[in-house]
């Protein structure tokens, strides 16, 4: 599949006796190639990206409550962990609210405006991976 250039193909998997048609993507992503399949052959190849992307975001989230220490489901650990949920939802509120009010467009814009006007630590953009 390497020589397979970025693109959408159907193609035959072969299981034992049984042989299943699936669709697949190839898509060059930072970098690297990235094959994604799937047994709905009629789904879109935005969709199919989309839906890599909200996985991807759920891998990340079972990786951040490993993190910490949340994968227990005790009570006391889960009320911490809706705790957690609530102020980064809250934060990503206020950061969307800030961001609009000062007619900036991406958050990009808003970790620049904070090192030039407001004195903010100088490499916010390294350290949030944005640069």
């Amino acid at each position: 599949m390497g020589d397979l250039p970025p693109g959408s193909y159907l193609a035959d998997l072969i299981m034992g006796d049984h042989t299943i048609t699936v669709k697949l993507l190839v898509l060059e992503y930072k970098d690297s190639r990235l094959n994604f399949y799937t047994t709905d052959l009629n789904m879109e190849d935005e969709m199919i990206e989309v839906t890599w992307k909200i996985r991807w975001e759920i891998e990340k989230l079972h990786r951040d409550v490993k993190a910490l220490d949340m994968q227990d489901s005790s009570f006391l650990k889960r009320q911490r962990f809706h705790g957690y949920l609530l102020l980064f939802v809250m934060v990503v509120n206020a950061v969307r609210d800030l961001i609009g009010s000062l007619k900036l467009k991406s958050v990009e814009e808003l970790l620049k405006f904070i090192e030039n006007h407001l004195g903010g630590a100088p490499g916010l953009m390294k350290m949030f991976k944005l640069r």
